[in-house]
């Protein structure tokens, strides 16, 4: 299997991990490759559509990933995770708070959280929200042809480097590694300019968002 873009720099980054959770895992392929790639893992994939789930489970000819059926808010396990990964997940999750309160605990001291979601300083998305300020037309999500989806794949949040990070850091994961994927050259350069720009002001909001949490 081909893996491109976020996929693949998270496979590059999970070799001699032992227990990892994949959050959202769909129809399997990733997870599929890691434990080709890594058959001395022990991988859990989650997902709440049944037909994924079901072409995940058959596609894993040698039945090396445990595939199951359900939310994260309702998964139960018993041993904690090494790693966890949300790849192209949180944009689609309505409470962010039973949603990172979920991944804390299935978490343990040392655990690795992996995420990946589209950056809301991509100038498609930009352009889009400036379009809804003058429609009146204020979507949490940006997709036009959002009857063509199923409700669960619907985007209710964007998220930039600095917001994933702040989030991150009120439930007590240090973000300390981030990158981009999937843009060329120029749109990755407006992307670090952007980040460059905002950061001193996230920075200091960061810290006042999880001084008043504690």
């Amino acid at each position: 299997m081909e893996l491109r873009g976020e996929k693949k720099a998270i496979f590059q980054s999970l070799s001699g991990k032992k227990n990892v959770l994949e959050i959202g895992c769909g129809q399997g392929d990733f997870a599929i490759a890691l434990s080709e790639k890594n058959p001395e893992m022990k991988i859990t994939g989650v997902d709440m559509d049944e037909g994924y789930i079901r072409v995940a489970k058959k596609s894993d000819t040698k039945n090396r990933v445990n595939f199951v059926l359900t939310s994260l808010e309702r998964f139960a396990s018993k041993e904690k995770f090494d790693v966890i990964i949300a790849s192209e997940v949180i944009e689609h999750i309505n409470n962010i708070d039973d949603f990172m309160k979920s991944i804390q605990g299935h978490s343990k001291r040392g655990t690795i959280l992996i995420m990946s979601s589209d950056n809301a300083h991509y100038i498609g998305f930009m352009t889009n929200a400036i379009l809804s300020f003058f429609t009146k037309k204020f979507n949490l999500y940006i997709w036009k042809d959002q009857d063509r989806y199923y409700p669960w794949n619907q985007h209710y949040y964007n998220w930039t480097i600095n917001t994933l990070g702040t989030v991150c850091a009120c439930y007590g994961f240090n973000p300390y590694k981030f990158r981009y994927t999937n843009h060329g050259l120029i749109l990755r350069c407006k992307d670090i300019i952007f980040d460059a720009i905002t950061f001193f002001l996230p920075f200091f909001r960061r810290k006042i968002v999880i001084w008043s949490r504690k």
